[in-house]
């Protein structure tokens, strides 16, 4: 007799959108693409939206909800969060059309929620999420509360309503606290195999917020778009930053650096500080913006630039704009906070001290004075952060495996 056939995991991805809406978003899209190019059977469960995409396996929805507008929109986003009107219903309906044996999350708070991961997990589907944000750990998913580092949250959900950290309201926050309460770490110990952490430092506060670390996994995020053809150093030429224009990128510090100096900064990304930015800085002679720009207009601004500067003063996780300034060949000057230093690593970049002007200058100066090999730059990021290299690693995790750290 021959070998018994061997089936495939039937794998389905759930993401509150499935529109290219942010990075944890693109991710999604495109590990689904790969996992179905490796032969897998996939589908998608996201809230129903006109923008989503089409899969390459089943999509699924859950009714629209929104939490703004009128009152009674505010309701049903409101029982969303904890699991109500129609996603349950929806969600067990995918479950059965489909019958996945492996369920990746990646993010589901607030317009899914955690109720998928305790569904499947009672009907025997195996449950892996990948954390794209601190939202397990602290309600108001940063870590920062009026602008300043916190900790508070690894140890007590409350102080989330105490100081207010939810748009400064105390419905939203007391919202939050009751989502957090809801889906506290014993309901998602109970109902997730494995947690995909994209940093070390994530996987760090995990363990710092009480879960085992042999239930973490550390995996880099991997390159969304294609690898770019890449200019020549003589061809680059200033500085740029590639993001949202809020208070928690240190986006602002960056302008302040940028007044005097003696390189161009082109500012391509949009948000709330983007009219008062534009207002006080649009005037320099060295300073431009750009708005939103599609994703081949960020491969070209990357590729045109001596640097590229990542200046957050949050925690960021893994930072897609590190991966994607790398794998096009140019390095990068970023604040020394959560992830950052595992990724600009020696010859890559420079790390500074989040908020300090005067690091991040000569951080700058230093890289552009320096010899940059751009081409074995962006072969070696290629190389470690390859959509490919990331599939071997994940499916060797939904087959049980553990992969190399």
């Amino acid at each position: 007799m021959g070998s018994a056939e061997i089936i495939p995991e039937r794998v389905m991805l759930v993401s509150k959108f499935f529109y290219r809406r942010g990075g944890a978003e693109v991710h999604a899209i495109e590990l689904e693409r790969i996992l179905a190019g490796r032969g897998l059977p996939t589908a998608v469960f996201a809230m129903a939206h006109p923008l989503n995409l089409s899969p390459s396996g089943a999509l699924f929805t859950a009714p629209e909800v929104a939490i703004d507008g009128p009152l009674s929109r505010r309701i049903k986003g409101a029982m969303r969060v904890m699991g109500g009107f129609g996603v349950a219903s929806a969600f067990r309906k995918a479950l059965h059309d489909f019958r996945p044996t492996v369920l990746l999350l990646h993010n589901i708070h607030s317009y899914i929620s955690p109720i998928v991961a305790e569904i499947a997990a009672k009907r025997g589907v195996r449950v892996i999420w990948t954390l794209h944000d601190y939202k397990l750990l602290c309600p108001s998913y940063s870590f920062l509360r009026n602008g300043e580092e916190c900790r508070e949250c690894l140890t007590s959900p409350w102080s989330v309503i105490r100081h207010r950290c939810m748009k400064s309201s105390a419905v939203a926050s007391g919202l939050a606290l009751a989502e957090a309460l809801r889906w506290n770490r014993r309901m998602t110990l109970r109902s997730v195999e494995r947690f995909i952490c994209p940093s070390r430092f994530m996987a760090e506060r995990m363990t710092e917020g009480g879960y085992p670390p042999e239930r973490l996994t550390v995996l880099h995020n991997f390159l969304t778009t294609p690898a770019p053809r890449l200019a020549s150093g003589k061809n680059r030429s200033g500085v740029c930053y590639i993001g949202r224009l809020s208070a928690e990128k240190g986006v602002q510090t960056l302008l302040k650096c940028a007044v005097g100096a003696p390189w161009h900064l082109t500012i391509a990304g949009t948000g709330p500080l983007e009219n008062e930015l534009r207002k006080s800085y649009a005037s320099l002679p060295n300073v431009s913006f750009l708005g939103r720009i599609p994703p081949e207009e960020v491969t070209q601004l990357l590729t045109q630039s001596e640097v590229s500067v990542v200046p957050s003063e949050c925690d960021e996780n893994c930072s897609l704009s590190i991966i994607e300034a790398l794998c096009c060949g140019t390095p990068v000057v970023a604040s020394c906070s959560g992830g950052n230093p595992e990724l600009v690593s020696s010859g890559r970049g420079i790390l500074f001290k989040r908020g300090d002007i005067t690091m991040m200058r000569e951080a700058i100066r230093q890289l552009l004075a320096r010899p940059i090999d751009h081409k074995t730059l962006a072969e070696d990021a290629q190389a470690e952060f390859s959509p490919e290299a990331y599939a071997d690693r994940i499916t060797t995790l939904i087959a049980r495996g553990q992969p190399e750290q």
